[in-house]
């Protein structure tokens, strides 16, 4: 059956782990991080499928702790990923589709029903000060003929990082250069 089926073949470190997954004891600030490392390294598809995690778990981007980080140009792209989150989430809120909504959606008038609560960065991000210069993450060859950056709501002020707006799957996602 191996032999036909390759994938089917469980690794032993998973069969070790069995009783919990990674899911049951995962924390928002982990999850965040994972959005910053498959930002910064340009992982789109581990980007988006971690933003769509995190909008599903109810953890509040406002609640997202001060990174207390030295580098000025790291803490400028986490400022910057919250506010990205927030209009993205935002977005999806106000069309009706809360954070929580289920997978399958069978009522769509009781969903827009909901109170709507609007997500809001963290007052640390509020307070990051500009960079001195702007910075692009991961420039790739293919994206340098991309039009300007549109700068959406106050986070190129606050964090000087270049962002190119994407639309991907059924989030509004914003894809870095």
């Amino acid at each position: 059956m191996a032999r036909l089926f390759p994938s089917l073949v469980v690794p032993p470190f998973y069969r070790s782990i069995s009783l919990f997954s990674i899911q049951s004891y995962d924390t928002g600030v982990a999850c965040f991080y994972r959005i910053y490392e498959f930002a910064a390294i340009h992982n789109d598809i581990l980007f988006r499928n971690e933003i769509e995690y995190f909008c599903h778990k109810r953890w509040p981007i406002s609640s997202r702790p001060d990174p207390c980080d030295p580098d000025p140009e790291r803490v400028a792209f986490l400022a910057a990923l919250t506010y990205i989150l927030c209009d993205s989430f935002n977005d999806r809120i106000q069309r009706g589709l809360p954070r929580d909504a289920p997978a399958i959606i069978l009522d769509f008038e009781a969903l827009r029903s909901q109170p709507k609560i609007l997500e809001r960065p963290p007052l640390w991000a509020e307070k990051t000060p500009p960079l001195r210069r702007r910075i692009r993450i991961n420039a790739r060859e293919e994206d340098r003929g991309l039009p300007p950056p549109r700068t959406h709501g106050n986070y190129h002020e606050v964090s000087s990082v270049s962002f190119h707006l994407k639309q991907v799957s059924s989030i509004s996602i914003c894809y870095m250069y």
